[in-house]
Formats: C-alpha cells, structure tokens, sequence
C-alpha cells in the first residue's frame, strides 16, 4: 500500500537464507556470489577489512576539518550493511547487473528483470523537471529514470563511507 524503507528486512532475508540453506549469509554471500563472480576481494568483516594493507578509513567532515572515525562493526546487521569490496570488484557485481546474467549464470535473466522492475510505484513526488525522476522500488533497487534515461539505482552509508549503485541497462552502463 505505501513504501517504506527497511533494513531490518534485508536482515530477515539473511535469516531465511541461514535457515533454508543451513549455512550463514556470509557464507552464502562468498559461495554464490563471490565466488562466482571472481569477487576475491570482498569480505564481510572488519577484521578480514584490517588483512588488507590497502584499504580505505572512515572519515568525517567536522567543523575544524575532516577526521579519521572508528570503523563501526555491522556484524549483527551484516545482510544489509556488511560488505565490503572494492572498485574492480564492484565492476564484476555491476557486469553482472548490465549484461542480464549473461556473464556469470548465477542468476536467471527474468529474475534480474523483475529485480529491476518497480514493485512498489512511488506517488509523484515533483513536477517532473527535476533530471532524477524515482518512479518505485523493486525487489531491492530505486527504479526511475535519469535525463529521460531508465536507471536502477541503491546507495547505502555507514559511519564515514558512503556508496552509490546506479545501471542504465538500456546502455548496458553500470556505475
């Protein structure tokens, strides 16, 4: 009847994965997307982040200037907020997203569809001049359109990281 956004379902949906599949999210996450996809890299973990000498740290702007924060540990919120990658990695999931599954057959092309398609319509919200126009969510992205373009998009943001997913799949562009 009207959207609204939740992580807390991104968690259920970690939950249900757990109990149908027997193992964790995370676990399931590096099996059958990881893996898959060649995505080596990515971790779930703050600790599996610290392996890595080359990573990035949380900042903030402040009013004397920008300071390095605590990383924040999303271990019992993992499914929503839990992941990190890096930019070759990321192209891999957006590859994945552009190309219908046609790169990796881990997912079935009507299942990414249906994933890029609204579910849940938006009421207006502006008078349509505005170059990001939202029309839904579908099953886990924004739907809408950008300069007239059809664009899927999500972002998310943690203490001191911010991230932005945005696929023009009629330009086969992922960003």
């Amino acid at each position: 009847e009207k959207f609204q956004y939740n992580n807390f379902m991104y968690v259920l949906a970690g939950i249900v994965i757990e109990r149908v599949t027997g193992t964790s999210w995370e676990e399931c996450l590096i099996a059958k997307i990881c893996k898959p996809l060649g995505m080596c890299g990515t971790n779930h973990t703050i600790d599996q982040l610290y392996s890595y000498t080359d990573h990035a740290f949380p900042h903030a702007s402040l009013d004397d200037g920008v300071a390095v924060l605590p990383f924040r540990n999303p271990c019992s919120v993992n499914p929503c907020i839990g992941i990190n990658s890096n930019v070759a990695e990321m192209a891999k999931w957006l590859k994945l997203h552009v190309d219908g599954g046609a790169f990796s057959k881990i997912i079935d092309s009507r299942t990414l569809l249906e994933m890029h398609t609204v579910q849940m319509p938006f009421l207006p919200t502006s008078d349509g001049t505005e170059p990001f126009q939202q029309e839904g969510y579908g099953l886990g992205w924004y739907v809408g359109r950008y300069r007239g373009h059809h664009v899927v998009s999500h972002g998310g943001n943690i203490d001191g990281f911010v991230s932005f997913t945005a696929l023009f799949p009629d330009e086969g562009i992922g960003l």
